[in-house]
Formats: structure tokens, sequence, C-alpha cells
């Protein structure tokens, strides 16, 4: 399973966080460069280059 983060002005997907299994629920850090993502298999943190 993947989440893909999308730039609203350019329509490009910008970043591709990747996980094992299906994902439940995900959430943005305070300042928006991280993202945290759970599912079936655990938690995922992912550090996004914007």
């Amino acid at each position: 399973m993947a989440v893909r983060i999308w730039d609203r002005t350019t329509g490009e997907c910008t970043s591709l966080a990747r996980a094992e299994g299906p994902m439940h629920s995900c959430a943005w850090s305070g300042i928006g460069h991280s993202l945290a993502v759970g599912g079936n298999r655990g938690l995922y943190l992912y550090q996004l280059h914007t």
C-alpha cells in the first residue's frame, strides 16, 4: 500500500510513502515535514522533503 502526497498547485505527486499491508490512519507532524501512518503491521514514520 502507499500514501501519495500531491502538490495542489501543480497537480504533481511530490512524495510516495510505502507500507506493508492495509493502512488505517495517518497524521501530519505540527510543521508538516513528517507523516505517521498506522496499519495492520504497525506504525510507519516518514520524513518528507518538500
